[in-house]
This record gives C-alpha cells, structure tokens and sequence, in this order.
C-alpha cells in the first residue's frame, strides 16, 4: 500500500487544497470566476463572444500578384521547427522537396539559432546527422511584430520564401488566450503578413483538433474540412486561440491568399521508432497510468495519429500539386477503443485497473501533490479551480454536484465528448488526395504501442514492466 492509499478522503482533499494554493499564484487567471475575467481571459467561452478577435490586420494587402511554380520552391519558411511536429516537418521538406527551409528560431544569433534547431533534430531523428546547409536559421520571436525582425529584413524574408508553412504555437493548458494571443494569435497575422508580402505565396497553416467548438448538446459531432464557422464553446486559451487563428486565416483566403489549414488529430509517436515527445498530454497520461495502475472509467474511442502520418501528409499535400481542398484533416481514420488500449497496456506487462472518476481524481490529485516532478503536477490546479456557477446544458447530470464548481467538470465532459460522445473528425479529402502516393496512417494496435513503450523504457521515461 503507498502513502496515499493511506490517506482520509479528508487527508487527501486537504493535500488538493494545499497544491492549488501553491501553484494558485501561477495560474491566478485560470481559477477565477467568471465575474473577476474579462471574456479573454475566462476558461470557457462561446464562438459568438470571441468572434471579434478575428479581425484582420487593415495594413496586410492581399492585391500583389502570385507566386509562380509554388510547388518546386526554392525557399520555405517554417515556424515552429523546434517543436515535435516541427522536427519532423524539416525532415519531410528536406526529403521531398529541394528547397532551402528558414526556420524561425527564438535566438539571439544565427549560430545559436542552428544549435537550438539541429538539438531538436537530433533528440528525434537521431540516425540522420542534421549538419545540412538547406537549413537556415531566422533569430527572431513568433510573438512579435514582423517575427522580431526589422523591417528590411522582413520584407527580404518575403521575397525569398517561395511558401510559408506557420507550424508554431505556444501550448499551454493553463494560460489564458490574453496570455497566448501574442503568439498564437498576432503570430499567424504575421505569418498572413509574410505570405502576402511581395508576391501572394501560399501560406500551409497547422491547426489543431482542438479549434473545433463542442455544441450544446450531446451527441457525436462529426466535423468535416469545412470551416469553423458555426456557434459552439471554446475551453481555454489554447482552443480559443487556434480558433481564432484560423478564422483569420479563412479570412485572408477570402481576399485572396492561397492558403490551406490542416488539423491534426492528438498526434503520438512516430510509427517505426517510437519516438515521442514527453512534454505533451498524452505520453503523459500514458506514464500516469502505468505508474499509478489506475485509469479512469470513461467510455469511447480516442485519436491516436503517429508523427510522421501527419508530417509526411501535410508537406505532400503542400508541394505535390495534387491537392484538391482548401482543408484537411491529418488524423487517424480509425479511432483507437479505449478498453483496447487498456487490453494491450496489460499485455505488455503493465497491470492497469479502470476506478469510477472521482476515485482516480481524488488519487492522482493526491500523488501530483507529493512532488513538483509528477507529470500530471502542472495540470494539477485544474482538478479544483473555480470558475463559474454556469454548466452548460449537455453538461448537466455528468458531474456529482461536490464537484460541479471546480474547472474539473470541464475536463470530465470534455473527456467524454472526445470519447464515444465526442467530436470525430472526417478525413476524407485527405484519404482522397493522398491515396496517390500511398501515404497512409499507421493502424494504432498491440505493435505500435509495444513500439511506443520500447522507446520509452529506453530513454528511461518509463520502468520496465514486471512481466
């Protein structure tokens, strides 16, 4: 039996009470009401109540004329490349195309810049020896005017890029959209700015399954490559500012930018090395519940879509000319049941138990409250803030009424509509368009995740099963 199995229902909510009033001060803007917020800076809005955020830059002019032969450039510009999908995007422009990639890079200098890049490289494409000279680092900062850069050297930027590929955002679960507007926001105005700039050159936006507004009511929602243009709610400022972000991008392309979005689905490991980052929510989920054995009793299917499917995917459907859609959905075709994979964790060798939620709230709650190490210890705050006396119709009956003031209710009805209740994204224009190349998403099965926790107890994430 471990320390907390030991504690009292008390015992355990006092230590809840003491962790979200240590990391409280952080995260101040999540846990207040809705009364203290202004709309940005609330966890949970509507569509309607945001939409005036995306409003585009009066300066950006969409009249200068269009690039020719985009799809054999010469010059792309990448932001994001120091990021999971990021790495893998370079590989893929460096391997399908001949083009030069500038990759903006938070930097003081070229050479540091390269450094930061060529880490990042090496960490998940270690076999590659990443010293090319096709890749050119641009020191600037995503969450500023013109990159950081001057206006000469944006301007040269322009000229030079024969597309632009806007990858990069800053994720967070706990900040707000005022807190990531900068960078999620005013970045992608930047990135329309560029690809405007000179000749109109096609801009290749990465979205996310996240900008996609749950609606009030509860029922599978089937989300086609369609805009996001309907009413529904938007929970927390990563949401809401992918969202926005793409309806400036909708936006531009109505004036006339070439401009295509692509949303991936939650993206995992890569198929055939296991390579995977573990900062995000799922690899971190997936280390929860094997040390803790315990996983919580909710229903559905969940998106799992490997790495390089997406990466490979989206850099062809940039540059082969066979594009069709303005919109794609880069995600797994076939959703993963949850109680399968619970299945082949135990195959593997880890014994895993499925609790009521409450129960695996109150002890993972508990277990991040030991130690800032936990990996669930960053999200710890949102298992008992308050926000709001307000739930939403098709929340109403989920949530045991102990527990229906804290974000916590969020993140349980949210759970659920990603689950069998949940969004499910459409995927046929892609499935269609790159059923040429035979470019297809790996099945998620017993092998893929044996590859994943390969890699993991390799790189010594996770302990090896006590088969």
């Amino acid at each position: 039996m471990n320390a907390t199995e030991k504690l009292s229902p008390e015992e355990k909510r006092g230590l809840l009470t003491k962790l979200i009033q240590k990391r409280f001060s952080k995260y101040a803007s999540v846990a207040a009401s809705d009364h203290e917020q202004t709309v940005l800076e609330r966890f949970g809005v509507t569509t309607a109540e945001i939409r005036e955020e995306a409003v585009l830059d009066a300066s950006i002019r969409f009249d200068a004329p269009l690039k020719k032969a985009v799809n054999e450039p010469a010059n792309i510009f990448l932001t994001g490349a120091t990021g999971f999908l990021g790495a893998f995007l370079v590989y893929e422009v460096l391997k399908q195309t001949k083009a030069n990639i500038y990759c903006l890079v938070r930097a003081s200098r070229m050479e540091e810049g390269r450094q930061r890049i060529y880490k990042t490289l090496e960490t998940y494409l270690p076999e590659n020896g990443w010293r090319s000279p096709r890749i050119v680092p641009v020191p600037g900062d995503l969450s500023k005017p013109l990159f950081g850069l001057s206006e000469s050297e944006f301007t040269d930027l322009a000229g030079v890029a024969d597309s632009v590929f806007h990858n990069g955002a800053m994720v967070h679960g706990l900040h707000n959209y005022k807190q990531l507007k900068p960078t999620n926001v005013l970045g992608t105005t930047e990135a329309i700015r560029l690809a405007s700039l000179g000749e109109r050159k096609p801009l290749h936006y990465v979205s996310t399954v996240a900008a996609v507004p749950l609606e009030d009511k509860f029922e599978v929602k089937v989300v086609t490559e369609t805009e996001l243009d309907y009413d529904g709610l938007l929970y927390g400022g990563y949401t809401q500012t992918k969202w926005v972000a793409e309806q400036l991008v909708c936006k531009a392309r109505a004036l006339g930018l070439p401009a295509r979005i692509y949303r991936p689905g939650i993206i995992t490991g890569h198929s055939q090395t296991g390579v995977w980052s573990t900062s995000d929510a799922t690899s971190r989920m997936l280390k929860i519940a094997v040390e803790t054995g315990i996983l919580p009793d909710i229903e559905g299917a969940m998106d799992m879509t490997p790495v390089d499917y997406v990466s490979k995917a989206l850099v062809y459907l940039a540059h082969s000319g066979r594009a069709t859609s303005d919109i794609y959905h880069l995600a797994n075709p076939k959703p993963v049941n949850g109680r399968d994979l619970v299945s082949w964790v135990r195959t593997y060798g880890y014994p895993l138990r499925r609790i009521p939620y409450e129960e695996w709230r109150s002890e993972i709650v508990a277990a991040a409250g030991r130690s800032d190490k936990n990996p669930l210890a960053p999200f710890a705050p949102l298992f008992g803030a308050v926000i709001s006396d307000k739930i939403p119709g098709w929340m109403a009956g989920m949530v045991a009424p102990s527990y229906q003031k804290g974000v916590d209710r969020v993140i349980r009805a949210i759970g659920a509509r990603y689950g069998a209740q949940s969004v499910q994204l459409n995927c046929d224009n892609a499935l269609r368009d790159l059923a040429g190349a035979s470019i297809a998403c790996p099945a998620v099965d017993q092998q893929l995740l044996e590859t994943y926790f390969s890699y993991f107890i390799r790189i010594g994430y996770l302990t090896v099963p006590a088969r």
